[in-house]
């Protein structure tokens, strides 16, 4: 897993590499946080809630939370880490995204094969169940 300092802010993404804005990491986050909700303490999940979801700057948080911006900033970033690691371990959100694909893939095979559509289009949808599979058993294998 890599990771940089972007205006404060730890930047990883759930592939490891790095995450090239700021939108993006508060999406990953957030994301994150409702898979790993239960994994983090009241303060970690409360902290980062504050500020991916809920738009508080450190300060608001800090005074919400009796902290210094320097403690709100050392929760932000080990909790960010945390579920990165998580993430990067349990491939929770990567295997939700493969199964959608799969869940997709699957309902075009089924309507194709319904209305008669063409070898071709068939062949496509096959080819996206393959793909979303392969990524399946790839994180699989990793566990």
């Amino acid at each position: 897993m890599n990771k940089t300092n972007d205006n404060n802010h730890i930047t990883v993404n759930i592939t490891g590499e790095f995450m090239k804005n700021t939108e993006d990491r508060f999406v990953k986050v957030s994301l994150l946080l409702d898979y790993y909700e239960s994994v983090l303490s009241k303060k970690q999940f409360d902290t980062l809630d504050m500020y991916y979801n809920k738009d508080m700057s450190l300060s608001e948080i800090g005074e919400s939370l009796g902290i210094t911006r320097q403690g709100v900033y050392e929760i932000l970033k080990r909790s960010e880490e945390k579920l990165f690691d998580l993430e990067e371990k349990l491939h929770c959100h990567e295997l939700t995204v493969a199964c959608d694909g799969l869940r997709k893939a699957l309902l075009k095979v089924t309507s194709f094969e319904k209305v008669g559509k063409n070898e071709a289009a068939i062949e496509t949808a096959a080819f996206a169940l393959e793909k979303y599979s392969a990524n399946l058993k790839t994180t699989d294998e990793d566990a």
